[in-house]
């Protein structure tokens, strides 16, 4: 394999109802030189035998079956191991559009930036919903934004984009493991004081799933 470009972060447990489909959609990713790294967090339904079903023969693939230990130390083990020049995280009951990663890695070697991220849809299949999230600056759309220098708010989540892997491990970002963490929000916030720049596209590239009780968070 060349050069890794992006490295996505598969926290996994107990989403078997949802599994096959998120992992379907990383698998056909319209981008060369990915690598998927699946943290199986202790699962205890079906979901191992998914991972193998779909990733079997696939060397893109990386699987790290591990004892439950929660999102955040989950995450930060696909840390370490990520190899790619960017790194992404992914929810293992959502899926991407297949040109996704290939969208946010090329926007960001364009602008070459540390942080890219997208617009996305939300959905409920039980509820039948589907709407798109758009971010509240249309005139900043696919433009270089200086974060410490803006007062533009971006939205706290941190699957909707791809980070440099390079500025996570000089500012020694981790997901906070303990029980007292505010998860994913607090990991956005650190990104975000130590980004240098960002660029927002306007297309929606992640499904973001309503829809799943359980989510990631056990």
């Amino acid at each position: 394999m060349s050069e890794i470009k992006v490295s996505v972060i598969v926290p996994v447990y107990n989403v078997e109802n949802y599994l096959e489909e998120a992992l379907l959609s990383l698998k056909n990713q319209t981008l060369t030189d990915l690598e998927f790294i699946i943290i199986n967090d202790g699962s205890t339904d079906g979901s191992s035998s998914i991972i193998e079903k779909v990733t079997s023969g696939d060397s893109r693939f990386r699987v790290f079956n591990v004892e439950n230990g929660g999102i955040g130390k989950a995450f930060n083990l696909g840390v370490r191991e990520a190899r790619g020049e960017y790194i992404a995280e992914f929810e293992s009951d959502d899926y991407v559009a297949l040109n996704a990663y290939e969208r946010l890695y090329q926007t960001a070697k364009q602008f070459d930036v540390d942080v890219v991220r997208s617009n996305w849809t939300e959905f409920s299949e039980k509820e039948s919903i589907v709407r798109d999230i758009l971010w509240e600056y249309p005139d900043n759309y696919d433009k270089l934004i200086d974060v410490k220098n803006s007062d533009i708010f971006v939205q706290v989540y941190p699957w909707n984009a791809i980070y440099r892997k390079a500025m996570i491990e000089k500012n020694n970002i981790a997901w906070d493991e303990s029980v007292k963490s505010y998860g994913d929000t607090g990991l956005f916030w650190k990104i975000n004081i130590s980004a240098r720049d960002m660029v927002f596209i306007k297309d929606p590239l992640y499904f973001y799933r309503q829809d799943n009780p359980n989510s990631t968070v056990n």
